[in-house]
């Protein structure tokens, strides 16, 4: 079961300023990763430096190792369920004894104008950065971190645990100055190709003239019917007369 922030635990766990002591800096031991923040992390971002120049304060700039930093104590309150609910445990100090100094330092941090001044607020039990947001404006220690004129520098880093008492985990961790900013420039797209041009339409076709319908033959007349003709019978002075032998052209004789 995850709980709700109380007004009184919101207000115990204050903006935490540290001024660490100058000298021998200790050695980095974590790796600052880009840190780029996912998107209610930006919208949070977005929250406070308007809020910021609502009191014409200068906007904050994303540093990497702070980033590095709030998101590594975001998670470790998840995951170690720290601080745990009802309890008066200090939410700025690991139960390793590590606070806010030392996180941001293992990570990097340095201020390269001698301006050391760092500091932290912590939401726990909601997701949304316009919560996160609203419990730390209507918190007067809180406030006044956001709108810390000495702050330029702002690292945001949110962690979720299902089996922990509050379930969402939120730091956001200032500083002085910007040391180092986070490579988080959104990759160019890539060029949409060119399109293949279409190739030259292919001229009408005329279309072919429709052939001519053969003309029908005119009819030819039918033949009228042949009648048979019969054999003349030859006439009588054309009947050939039978050869007659013998000299004298006689007629023949029997015998």
């Amino acid at each position: 079961m995850h709980h709700r922030l109380s007004r009184r635990q919101s207000l115990r766990w204050a903006l935490l300023l540290a001024a660490p002591a100058l000298g021998r800096l200790p050695v980095p031991t974590r790796v600052a990763a880009a840190s780029c923040p996912d998107d209610e992390e930006g919208a949070f971002l977005a929250l406070i430096n308007e809020f910021r120049a609502n009191h014409g304060v200068a906007p904050l700039g994303l540093s990497r190792t702070l980033g590095a930093a709030a998101a590594a104590h975001s998670q470790d309150m998840a995951s170690r369920n720290f601080p745990r609910a009802g309890s008066d445990d200090n939410p700025h100090v690991n139960p390793d004894g590590e606070g806010i100094q030392e996180r941001t330092m293992a990570f990097g941090w340095r201020a390269a104008r001698n301006r050391w001044s760092i500091g932290e607020n912590i939401f726990v039990g909601d997701g949304s950065a316009a919560a996160a947001f609203d419990w730390w404006r209507d918190s007067p220690p809180h406030r006044a971190g956001m709108l810390n004129e000495e702050f330029e520098a702002i690292g945001i880093g949110r962690a979720f645990e299902t089996d922990s008492d509050w379930g969402w985990y939120w730091t956001s961790t200032f500083a002085s100055e910007v040391d180092m900013a986070p490579d988080c420039a959104e990759p160019e797209p890539e060029p949409d190709p060119e399109p293949e041009p279409e190739p030259d339409p292919e001229p009408e076709r005329e279309p072919e003239p429709e052939p001519e319908p053969e003309q029908e033959p005119d009819p030819q007349p039918e033949p009228e019917p042949v009648r048979p003709r019969r054999p003349d019978r030859p006439r009588r002075d054309e009947r050939r007369e039978p050869d007659q032998g013998g000299s004298g052209g006689g007629r023949n004789h029997r015998r």
